[in-house]
């Protein structure tokens, strides 16, 4: 991760505002993955212990009836951390060519504290 990836995770919840020795703890269990358009990053119904974030790029959120809510760059692009053992309820699709943030979501539920938000999209 470099210098200025680590600049724009600064500026996102719940990453800003946190200690350095927190910050580089829960993002050396982070991991930033590229997509080219038209890949799929999660399916409706697989679970996992992911929190994603968009660094850059676009996703379309499809709901069983492929009805799309589109995100942006900067925003979440799933379930809660603090709902880490649930199924996702969307599938994610970039739109165009897109970096991830992925991080465990007990680590970010940690990181948040017991009643943190991350604004979620899912």
């Amino acid at each position: 991760m470099n210098a200025e990836d680590k600049e724009l995770i600064k500026t996102l919840t719940p990453f800003s505002g946190v200690s350095e020795s927190d910050l580089n703890s829960a993002l050396g269990q982070a991991k930033i993955v590229e997509y080219t358009k038209g890949k799929m990053i999660f399916k409706r119904a697989e679970q996992d212990d992911q929190v994603y974030w968009l660094l850059s790029g676009a996703v379309d959120l499809l709901d069983e009836n492929f009805e799309a809510k589109s995100r942006k760059a900067g925003e979440v692009v799933t379930k809660s951390p603090l709902d880490h053992n649930s199924p996702h309820r969307l599938t994610a699709v970039t739109t165009e060519d897109t970096r991830v943030l992925i991080c465990p979501g007990p680590t970010i539920a940690i990181l948040m504290g017991e009643g943190g938000d991350a604004s979620v999209a899912e």
